[in-house]
């Protein structure tokens, strides 16, 4: 069942919704003040406050909703914002670098992530960040392969923390490296950066022409989150079926949700106040997730497993960096 809510933990469903909704608006401003976006905002202060205060069973209650069944609606209404016109501009050869791209993100996090001790699982999580869309990414495939909720909100963070030092890095790594074609600065940062604002902040940092050439690579990136999260569920279905006689596979019907909203978004099922009202639906419902995911990592995940997922999202991007390099350089 999607949740049981009676009488007797409703009320406690409802404060537990109210004490993170306020811990949701204090990430919100306190991000106005930092660099580190909303989203990150949100997963460290609801570490902090799970530190520092000792959280009620309603509190609990709520946010072990959220980070599952709130997190999955977001994920849905994530399809909103993808607007399919951006295929017309979509030529083969681009098209097969994000693939390349993506492909080997995600196997040389899994290979860099067996050297460094962590989990397949986290690994995956690391990997899909940084090949297609950062903190939405990781969320959507978290759900998929049920990652352990510590290491999904240490991935997004580390992920987060790394756009961040690359919105005011990357410009001038482009410089040193002599690549001083504005197409190519374009095609890299869109390539490379994780969040959309990230990507927008680190293009328009250097031109408008660039920076309008990295959105529209980051949102072809984005258009691989639906393909991606249906190989990993169908993938992770084979693996599971294989090791136990006795598994029941749930497919991810957020999945389905997803693509149905984004077709239903670009082919004018959907007016564009509902469309408007989605997006702000996802990124309020995605808020909330992120603080549960939060509330629910201690500090000693972070010294424990911190530092090796930090690592292994710094080093999975060098290696996806290095080939974009080689492939503006030598291939294209």
């Amino acid at each position: 069942m999607f949740f049981q809510i009676n009488q007797n933990n409703l009320k406690s469903f409802l404060f537990g919704f109210i004490i993170v909704c306020l811990i949701a608006i204090l990430a919100q401003f306190i991000s106005n003040y930092l660099f580190l976006g909303t989203i990150t905002c949100a997963i460290l202060t609801g570490m902090l406050v799970n530190q520092f205060f000792n959280l009620s069973d309603d509190v609990k209650l709520f946010s072990n909703f959220s980070e599952k069944k709130i997190l999955n609606i977001a994920i849905i209404f994530m399809g909103a914002s993808l607007e399919l016109t951006i295929l017309n501009l979509i030529n083969i050869k681009l098209l097969m670098f994000i693939s390349i791209l993506i492909l080997i993100s995600i196997t040389s996090s899994l290979i860099i992530g067996k050297l460094l001790g962590v989990s397949n699982s986290t690994a995956l999580l690391v990997g899909s960040g940084n090949a297609i869309c950062g903190s939405a990414a990781i969320a959507s495939i978290s759900s998929i392969i049920n990652a352990k909720k510590e290491h999904t909100g240490l991935s997004i963070a580390g992920i987060n923390l790394l756009g961040v030092i690359l919105i005011f890095v990357l410009p001038l790594l482009l410089q040193f490296l002599s690549i001083n074609n504005y197409n190519y600065q374009g095609i890299i940062i869109g390539s490379s950066i994780q969040a959309v604002g990230q990507v927008t902040a680190a293009g328009f940092m250097i031109n408008n022409q660039v920076g309008e050439i990295a959105i529209f690579v980051k949102m072809l990136r984005i258009l691989f989150l639906g393909p991606v999260m249906i190989t990993i569920a169908g993938l992770f279905f084979l693996k599971k079926s294989k090791s136990t006689q006795d598994f029941s596979f749930r497919f991810p019907y957020f999945i389905l949700g997803f693509i149905f909203v984004m077709f239903a978004c670009n082919t004018g099922l959907v007016s564009k106040p509902v469309i408007y009202l989605m997006n702000q639906l996802s990124d309020y419902l995605l808020l909330l997730a992120m603080v549960s995911i939060g509330l629910n990592i201690s500090f000693k995940t972070i010294f424990s497993d911190g530092y090796k997922i930090f690592s292994l999202t710094l080093l999975s991007f060098l290696v996806q960096f290095s080939f974009i390099i080689i492939f503006m350089k030598y291939i294209s």
